[in-house]
């Protein structure tokens, strides 16, 4: 009981720190913003530099969060959200290669959320995850980033999202060619209206078969 109710006080401080951030942003004031919202930052993960979050392991990211074994979701989607508004002051003040890491940070933290806790989540967690994944270019550095993402897509149903996210990852990864089968073989169980949900298709099933083998086979001759 205690615990929650420190949640839910949290959760008020943070909507009010925010909305002072954004009249911050309105003002141009962002660097100042910036620090305003690293301090609050501190508050929500205490015993931990906030300042550092998009520099750490992933394991020294997801620790603090959980608690007696589970995830800590609200404390959760609460740095997701300072995330998401860190990186858009950053991206007004041209300093890209760090809006950059905190979107991917905000995106690992969800896509955690999502693994973790698919049968609680919110239309807010949704639209969450559709705001940071249409902000960040996934490269071959991202590999892990990447897998946890294609993970989520085909669980939430968008089958060809998570094939060209599989593809990306086939092409840097050596196990690509197993996830790849394992994804296709798991596609092949569904019936045609589910895969039509997901934007997909028996026909496509069989050439991202074809593909993933001859993409996987070509990367191992040139190595």
């Amino acid at each position: 009981m205690v615990r929650k109710d420190y949640i839910l006080r949290l959760i008020e401080e943070t909507a009010r720190a925010l909305a002072h951030i954004l009249r911050m942003k309105d003002m141009e004031r962002y660097a100042e913003a910036v620090l305003v919202l690293q301090t609050f930052g501190a508050k929500v993960l205490p015993d931990f530099d906030y300042a550092e979050i998009t520099t750490v392991a992933d394991d020294d990211l997801l620790n603090p969060l959980y608690w007696s074994g589970c995830l800590d979701k609200e404390r959760c989607r609460l740095l997701v959200q300072l995330l998401n508004e860190e990186g858009e002051l950053h991206g007004l003040m041209l300093n890209h290669d760090h809006a950059d890491r905190c979107y991917k940070t905000a995106l690992r933290l969800v896509t955690e959320l999502f693994q973790q806790e698919h049968e609680h989540l919110t239309a807010e967690d949704r639209e969450m995850l559709e705001i940071l994944s249409s902000k960040v270019a996934l490269t071959e550095c991202d590999i892990t980033l990447q897998k946890h993402l294609f993970e989520v897509f085909e669980r939430e149903g968008h089958l060809d999202r998570a094939e060209t996210l599989l593809f990306s990852i086939a092409e840097y990864e050596p196990t690509g060619r197993a996830l790849g089968l394992e994804f296709y073989k798991r596609l092949e169980c569904l019936s045609d209206k589910e895969l039509a949900a997901g934007k997909f298709s028996r026909i496509e099933i069989e050439q991202g078969l074809h593909d993933i083998i001859l993409l996987t086979r070509t990367n191992k001759t040139n190595e």
